[in-house]
């Protein structure tokens, strides 16, 4: 499956096991409505990168995608 959103309801239907990132499953994972398995397998953290083209025209939207990031990826790690 190439769609992260169609994997995890796949995932949380029942439909088997998915190896999406922990942070998909945020909410499910504190309420308990998911089992995380063989977690001595997963990988470390990775670092991610923003490129773009100018800082003299960024477009809103290229802003807000950075800032969400920002405000979010620690949390969702």
């Amino acid at each position: 499956m190439n769609n992260f959103a169609a994997a995890k309801q796949a995932t949380l239907a029942g439909a088997g096991i998915s190896m999406l990132g922990s942070w998909l499953f945020r909410d499910e994972l504190s309420s308990k409505k998911i089992t995380p398995l063989l977690e001595e397998y997963w990988g470390d953290p990775v670092t991610i990168w923003c490129y773009y083209s100018s800082r003299d025209y960024l477009p809103t939207r290229v802003r807000l995608l950075i800032d969400y990031l920002v405000n979010n990826i620690e949390r969702m790690a």
